[in-house]
């Protein structure tokens, strides 16, 4: 018998309900964007049902973790795997999941599309085998759908990345009802979705960047070779392109990261947002300074904060310039 069938088959939501149901009246959860939830009782509420699909692919040692989040927040667990060599199909049907197999196609749209066609939920919550769930937020997961007005389609929850230095914070649609919405793009996916979204602050903890050097590196080069692969399809896609740009800062790349920038900022694609502009100049800033290109570096910050001058990451690169060039008054 597996070591991990002790506790893990999944409990059914309805357990988890009706110990809910004995908490006070009035609870109000916090995060909630642009509706406030009122005071209801819970049991008076229609409970909407929750998948999570996963694809996998040799993921033994983050999956047990994260499986263990979510098992008691939704009604079934899909996993989709792709091709793992290791422990991982055996870990995630320890847990009660119901694990399908598909061929990897360089596509984790493709991929996270197929595992979508298994569920059978109202709602899906899209989640990495590197990330888990808050337990804490497991009572507003539950209270958010079954609050959320019909024409609201997907939600954002809170993403927290732990990095070597530090931890950082994004917001991400990763619950969404089914057959409202998909995906598209090779890597770095992005939900295409129906109607409204709202934010919550439902949290999800990410460690897939919290790695070693050595497992970093092999991280960026795949990832590196999806995006230029997807930009060979799609040379106007900015949203690729600002992703390789990082890619290439986080090796290290300074001047393949100021080359790729320049011929991204160059693009007239109605598709390219100032949000788009701004994270791709300031890894450009970031490298410039790195190598030593002082000016450009600062003439790159200037241009940002014309258009947003409360962008933090180049107010940071900005002030170290000023530092370098002893402009202490600034």
């Amino acid at each position: 018998m597996s070591q991990y069938n002790t506790k893990n088959q999944i409990k059914p939501k309805a357990e988890i309900r009706k110990a809910e149901r004995l908490r006070p009246e009035g609870l109000k959860p916090e995060g909630v964007g642009f509706f406030q939830l009122s005071t209801f009782r819970l049991s008076a509420l229609p409970h909407p049902t929750l998948s999570a699909c996963m694809i996998v692919k040799n993921e033994e040692k983050f999956l047990p973790r994260c499986l263990e989040s979510i098992r008691n927040a939704v009604d079934e667990i899909i996993v989709v795997d792709t091709g793992s060599t290791d422990r991982t199909v055996e870990i995630a049907e320890s847990f009660g999941t119901k694990v399908y197999f598909h061929p990897w196609r360089d596509s984790f749209s493709e991929a996270r599309n197929h595992s979508l066609k298994y569920a059978t939920g109202d709602w899906i919550l899209q989640i990495d085998a590197d990330e888990v769930l808050e337990q804490q937020d497991i009572p507003l997961l539950h209270q958010v759908l079954s609050c959320t007005p019909s024409d609201c389609n997907a939600l954002f929850v809170a993403l927290y990345n732990d990095l070597p230095e530090g931890r950082s914070k994004h917001y991400f649609q990763r619950i969404f009802r089914r057959g409202k919405a998909h995906y598209e793009g090779i890597v770095h996916n992005q939900l295409i979705y129906e109607g409204k979204a709202l934010s919550t602050e439902i949290r999800l903890y990410h460690a897939g960047y919290n790695l070693s050097k050595e497992e970093m590196q092999r991280k960026c080069e795949r990832t590196g070779a999806l995006l230029r692969r997807q930009i060979e399809q799609d040379p106007e896609n900015i949203f690729a392109r600002s992703n390789l740009v990082r890619v290439y800062r986080n090796q290290g790349l300074f001047d393949r990261v100021i080359e790729e920038g320049e011929k991204a900022l160059s693009l007239e694609s109605p598709r390219a947002t100032s949000a788009h502009r701004q994270m791709i100049s300031s890894d450009m800033a970031y490298c410039l300074v790195q190598r030593g290109k002082i000016d450009q570096a600062e003439k790159r910050c200037r241009t940002v904060l014309k258009d947003n001058p409360d962008n933090l990451d180049i107010l940071f690169i900005l002030g170290g310039i000023y530092l370098k060039k002893e402009e202490y008054e600034k």
